[in-house]
């Protein structure tokens, strides 16, 4: 591979010092505009951006396991089915948990044995980490179970393929669930039946768990970022520069905090990757980006990175299936994932995912200093201190608490399977 002159300075600092660059002239915004990103890109094509190199420390192209197109990647081979053997292994050890009575931070692959399984999860982990980044485990029915214990079936799985769950928000929240919340105005993007663009989630594994599918649409969207890099480095190879500096993301919580980050990360010493979330750069309809005097603009070349990254995902992506019981397990590092909008009717309003966030001590990797700030923090907490949502205060509003003996155990010290 040829080497590529180092500049030796911020490229995208230098492309947008030109007035024509810096002040923007195509807002961003939260949901991404076609018809918007069009004109935008024949806005820029009239600045000779073609002799701006890729910096030193990024390639030319990515080769890797977790690349593919449409075409090349067959869902089968990620696939794995439970057995009925396994699906039984896994049930002796959700009761040998439930005798136990021990915390739900507990859980782990010591307290949630799986002697015959484990080799197969772990072979698994590693393929999500390491291979294509990519998997489904199929053939757990969660009709057959309680809410509590397909918490405890999923994170008790979930511990085999990254043995350190990340906190979900200030509360410290290990498990979520991603279900559409009738609620206020400024609800989460991801708890409504809207469409969601691609981005990745903190941390490194992105695991979910189908409790409910949409009857229509609501399908998660997966596209290689390796994929993804090597178009925009063939067709636009001045935004790997631009990537690779800060943008200025913002913190929705009050007062309104901002914070420096790039998107694209040199990988040390894996592939390169994107660490980004779109609305903490454009903001939300609930919760819109503030004014220019607490948070800049993007720039017209951040918007157009920002959108080309979207489209470009888009353009390679593939559904994965929505059926009940699966596990999807997604390499943050190595795919974007985005999901489709499902019904509003009633019907569909009972689409319900449980998430974790998952790191592995054997197959993880070191994230780079910026990143860390970001991702590392998730898992720098007191292990009693997490929060499970356990129980429903509405049939879409889930309630986090601390407080595992009176949900767990009724007064009388018997199991509640409620």
């Amino acid at each position: 591979m040829a080497a590529v002159q180092d500049t030796g300075f911020s490229s995208s600092a230098a492309l947008c010092s030109d007035e024509q660059l810096s002040s923007p002239r195509f807002a961003i915004r939260p949901t991404p505009s076609w018809e918007t990103f069009k004109k935008r890109e024949a806005y820029l094509a009239g600045t000779d951006l073609s002799d701006v190199p890729i910096p030193a420390k990024y390639p030319q192209k990515i080769v890797s396991p977790s690349l593919w197109t449409p075409k090349e990647l067959n869902l089968a081979d990620v696939t794995f089915t439970l057995s009925a053997t396994d699906v039984e292994e896994l049930e002796s050890a959700l009761g040998d948990f439930q005798n136990q009575r021990l915390d739900l931070n507990d859980i782990s692959s010591s307290t949630f044995p799986l002697p015959t399984l484990w080799p197969r999860l772990r072979s698994i982990s590693k393929g999500v980490h390491l291979g294509r980044g990519l998997a489904i485990i199929t053939g757990l029915d969660p009709d057959r179970y309680s809410l509590k214990e397909n918490i405890i079936l999923f994170a008790g799985l979930s511990s085999y393929i990254g043995d350190k769950r990340g906190s979900q928000g200030p509360e410290l929240d290990v498990l979520t669930h991603v279900t559409e919340a009738h609620g206020p105005e400024d609800v989460r993007p991801s708890l409504t039946h809207d469409d969601l663009p691609f981005h990745t989630d903190p941390g490194e594994i992105l695991s979910l768990y189908v409790v409910e599918p949409a009857l229509v649409g609501g399908k998660t969207l997966v596209s290689s970022a390796g994929q993804v890099y090597n178009e925009i480095a063939r067709t636009k190879p001045h935004l790997i520069g631009v990537l690779a500096d800060d943008f200025p993301h913002w913190t929705a919580r009050k007062p309104a905090k901002r914070k420096d980050y790039p998107l694209l990360f040199a990988g040390e010493g894996r592939s390169p990757f994107f660490g980004y979330t779109r609305y903490a750069l454009t903001g939300t309809t609930g919760s819109p980006r503030p004014s220019t005097n607490i948070i800049p603009s993007l720039t017209d070349l951040q918007a157009d990175a920002l959108d080309t990254i979207h489209f470009v995902a888009a353009e390679n992506s593939l559904g994965l299936p929505q059926r009940k019981g699966d596990i999807h397990l997604i390499n943050n590092r190595a795919h974007f994932h985005a999901r489709e909008a499902y019904g509003s009717h009633l019907a569909d309003s009972n689409r319900h995912l449980m998430r974790l966030i998952l790191m592995d001590s054997e197959f993880g990797c070191t994230l780079p200093e910026k990143l860390n700030d970001r991702w590392g923090t998730l898992f720098n907490y007191q292990r009693h201190r997490g929060k499970w949502a356990l129980e429903k205060d509405q049939p879409t509003t889930f309630t986090s608490t601390s407080q595992y003996e009176r949900l767990y155990w009724d007064e009388s010290g018997t199991h509640s399977n409620a």
